[in-house]
């Protein structure tokens, strides 16, 4: 962004103005050094440079405003700032003329100046006519230069609201970032937690098939002892061993009779 859009826009104006008026001055000093002689004329050369270097200052500044704005517009500025250097040169040259001149009547006054009183009238009304038609230049393209500021300044807040826009998106993005990492982390998690069920679930199955096993081993042993343990006594029992016989049952003990009485035997 240039500098020009941080000074005054009519900063350039002011200068030109300011160059005007001096210049003016400098035409009338000019013009009556001649005239004068001993203190009163050392007094108005003295006076007459200072405004000089005045003048030359403004037209310093006026080239430093010229080089703060931008292209576009100094092509507008930069007839004028040559127009007010030759203007300042041409009134150097006639001032150190009139500091040593030495006219002796009015022709020579006239000689000198370039003419009358009423020419030089004229001329420096002309000059008056021309530096407002020049100020009243530098209002309009001031105008013109503030209505461009303007327009750069709201496209520059046109340009903060998308960049601001743009920034919103980059941090929900970032969240959804995160958001998809912890995500990611969790379903690691829970294929890890479902690793191990599934390594705990085989583990339990082949302990659950390895018991039955057993037990069906168990059980193919006790119906092998039982049935070949069978085959085994009745082929002892074949083989002519006595049988020893069974005891006899114990005898049963005699019914219960109830006693009956009658009463003609007490």
């Amino acid at each position: 962004q240039s500098t020009w859009g941080l000074h005054s826009p009519f900063m350039f104006d002011e200068y030109a103005s300011e160059f005007g008026e001096l210049t003016l001055a400098i035409s009338r000093n000019v013009y009556n050094i001649p005239n004068l002689s001993g203190a009163e004329k050392k007094a108005l050369v003295d006076e007459t440079a200072n405004k000089l270097s005045e003048a030359q200052l403004l037209l310093s500044n006026m080239k430093l405003e010229l080089q703060e704005m931008p292209k576009a517009t100094a092509k507008t500025y930069e007839s004028r700032v040559a127009d007010c250097g030759a203007q300042l040169a041409n009134l150097d040259r006639d001032f150190k003329q009139a500091k040593f001149a030495l006219p002796k009547d009015a022709a020579g006054r006239e000689a000198l100046m370039g003419g009358t009183d009423i020419e030089l009238s004229e001329r420096s009304q002309q000059q008056r006519a021309k530096a407002r038609d020049g100020v009243t230049r530098l209002q309009e393209d001031n105008e013109r230069i503030a209505q461009i500021v303007r327009l750069a300044n709201e496209t520059e807040e046109l340009g903060r609201g998308s960049l601001d826009d743009l920034a919103l998106q980059r941090e929900k993005m970032l969240k959804t970032k995160n958001n998809l990492g912890v995500a990611e982390a969790g379903i690691l998690r829970a294929g890890k937690f479902i690793r191990t069920m599934q390594n705990r679930t085989i583990v339990t199955k082949l302990t659950i098939a390895c018991i039955i096993m057993t037990l069906i081993i168990i059980i193919f042993v006790v119906i092998y002892v039982k049935w070949f343990g069978k085959k085994s006594s009745s082929s002892l029992n074949s083989g002519g061993s006595p049988i020893a016989p069974s005891p006899p049952p114990p005898p049963s003990p005699p019914p219960f009779v109830p006693s009956t009485t009658t009463g003609g035997g007490r």
